[in-house]
């Protein structure tokens, strides 16, 4: 069976809670904190897994204290890594009072990927690709996008605003892609106010991708579809992942589920918490194997 190319980060994260941002050398009262693994590759990973989905993931993990924590965590779930001697860093995650979060990142290894691997990939065994855009940094991102040309296989890009200094939107262009955003992405990409009008926001990312699937995620929970035709709007029972509803999305198209029935399976799984995802493994490809029997 052909496999699905993953590219994406996994990493220790910190999450702590505080009521406002705060400043330089100013001392913080902050709230319970929780450490876990977390990273779009982790999530997109644990979900494949799931549903017996056969993927190959390039992932880079480097050393210390946080790089042990990973390895131990890929060696229970039998995910392969390369090892390399750089310090693996921590992801704080900050959450205010009001809702709104921040991410501060002490190195950038996680961003990593093994391109050994990517290049000697085939299109004869590969279905598709699920991209995510924190990856496309430094200069592995061309060679990357070159080797995804090469494939010429569906790509489902997990969109992120990029400054004019890293990578260039156009080029990811050339993949054609089927792009996942959320709006805050796309607001910060256009440089748009809050106020934007969305519908022709979204035709905006539709023409600039190469005018195939844009699914883009509101701060109201709401996922709005266009493929050039007609808008489409599937609202979210809770708040979600942009990352695993592109996973989840991808999943059921690689089981040739119609778009509709496929949107609705990753709109409910996009709603998981990674442990929800461990936990209900047995549902979510029950879900699955239900929806190809109705289909």
């Amino acid at each position: 069976m052909k496999k699905i190319v993953l590219i994406g980060s996994v990493h220790m994260e910190m999450l702590t809670h505080i009521d406002t941002p705060f400043r330089a050398n100013e001392d913080i009262q902050t709230g319970n904190q929780e450490e876990y693994l977390s990273g779009s590759g982790y999530q997109s990973a644990l979900l494949l897994k799931q549903v017996n989905e056969e993927f190959i993931w390039p992932v880079v993990v480097g050393g210390g204290i946080y790089g042990e924590k990973v390895k131990k965590e890929l060696k229970q779930l039998d995910i392969p890594y390369k090892e390399v001697d750089y310090p693996y860093g921590l992801t704080y995650r900050v959450i205010y009072e009001n809702g709104t979060d921040a991410y501060l990142s002490t190195t950038e290894i996680e961003y990593d990927v093994d391109l050994d691997i990517l290049e000697y990939l085939e299109t004869e065994e590969i279905e598709a690709v699920i991209l995510h855009g924190e990856m496309l940094k430094g200069d592995k991102a061309l060679q990357i996008i070159a080797i995804l040309q090469y494939l010429q296989v569906p790509v489902y890009y997990v969109a992120m605003a990029h400054k004019e200094d890293e990578m260039d939107w156009g080029l990811i262009s050339s993949l054609k892609p089927i792009v996942f955003i959320e709006e805050k992405e796309a607001l910060m990409q256009y440089e748009e106010k809050e106020d934007a009008v969305i519908d022709e926001l979204i035709k905006k990312i539709y023409n600039d991708f190469g005018k195939k699937e844009v699914f883009y995620m509101s701060p109201k929970d709401e996922i709005y579809y266009y493929d050039g035709e007609e808008m489409q709007l599937m609202p979210m029972e809770e708040k979600g992942s942009i990352a695993l509803f592109a996973s989840a999305y991808a999943i059921a198209r690689n089981y040739v589920i119609d778009q509709k029935n496929a949107m609705a399976f990753a709109t409910k799984v996009a709603s998981y918490t990674n442990e929800e995802i461990q936990e209900k493994g047995a549902i979510i490809k029950q879900n699955l194997v239900d929806i190809i029997k109705h289909v």
